[in-house]
């Protein structure tokens, strides 16, 4: 069906959804945010994370084409879900009495559904598909190969690139792994426009993603599909200190490139935030992964351990 029969398409596109960035505001009904530039100020979430023409693949050069396509739709079920999935979490049972002295004995096991478990997956690979550090990275052949690219012809290619992603990824990483609920006893997560996040390929699926993405300032979620580990338990809980909450957010300011969001505690701000880059870790020596390798029925020795 053309454009012309469908009507103008959407051309207002959201990449923090506002069923989410909702729970970010302060008292006054606003977020707070600071830019790599040395910004600050305050926001309604109807305007933050907004990015025109973002699922649009546009071919027309700036006029209206048979062949235009919006896939929108591909971020239906994950915005349909997102609401509920942050209630059913904040019911979920956390630490123990006493706090256990390792690390390890912390994670509670928590029964799921494979319709939550769809649900949380599909939510959480939206958000990394639609955040400009997965768009960045879905143009960063094309801007290697090339050098910069004009605004056009980068949108075309990112939407190309990316129109397939939350399909192809949420049904890879909902074939199995461990999910985490991590809920700040102190202090509070931050967002930003990007967060670690390993399953960043547009043309095949993931073997071996992960990816910790801040929901609410209370609650993250980690996903992690290594290449060993026992089916059971799929979901667990964790309960994180002062010391733990920040390690991941000095996590979201590496990943992130010019945005961060906050609630009421604001941050330090990182060197790592100052560079103005979508960053990545190099190796396993990081707080996500020492996490991940310490989630129960991960095998971490040998060929295929971390």
């Amino acid at each position: 069906m053309s454009a012309a029969r469908k009507g103008k398409l959407k051309e207002r596109h959201h990449w923090w959804p506002e069923c989410l960035s909702a729970h970010w505001c302060d008292a006054d009904g606003l977020i707070n945010v600071i830019g790599a530039d040395g910004r600050e100020f305050k926001s309604p979430p109807a305007n933050i994370g907004v990015i025109g023409n973002g699922h649009i693949i546009k071919l027309g050069k700036g006029k209206p084409s048979p062949w235009d396509e919006s896939f929108e739709h591909a971020f239906d079920a994950a915005d349909s879900a997102l609401p509920r999935v942050v209630a059913w979490l904040e019911t979920l049972e956390r630490q123990r009495a006493e706090r256990p002295p390792r690390r390890t004995e912390r994670f509670l096991t928590q029964p799921v559904t494979d319709a939550q478990f769809g649900e949380l997956v599909e939510s959480l690979v939206s958000l990394a598909v639609r955040s400009p550090k997965f768009r960045a990275a879905a143009v960063a052949p094309a801007f290697h190969l090339r050098g910069p690219l004009e605004p056009d012809e980068r949108h075309v290619l990112e939407a190309m690139n990316m129109r397939h992603c939350q399909r192809m990824i949420a049904d890879a990483c909902k074939r199995g792994g461990k999910l985490v609920a991590l809920y700040a006893k102190e202090g509070e997560f931050i967002f930003g426009d990007g967060f670690y996040n390993t399953a960043t390929g547009v043309s095949t699926p993931p073997i071996s993603p992960r990816m910790l993405v801040p929901l609410t300032p209370q609650i993250a979620v980690l996903y992690s599909r290594p290449m060993a580990f026992g089916v059971e338990p799929r979901l667990t809980t964790l309960v994180v200190d002062a010391a733990e909450v920040e390690a991941f957010n000095i996590v979201v300011q590496a990943y992130a490139k010019d945005w961060l969001f906050y609630r009421r505690i604001r941050p330090e701000i990182s060197e790592h935030f100052r560079i103005r880059e979508h960053r990545i870790f190099t190796d396993h020596n990081n707080p996500v992964d020492q996490i991940a390798r310490d989630i129960p029925g991960v095998r971490n020795s040998g060929l295929f351990g971390f």
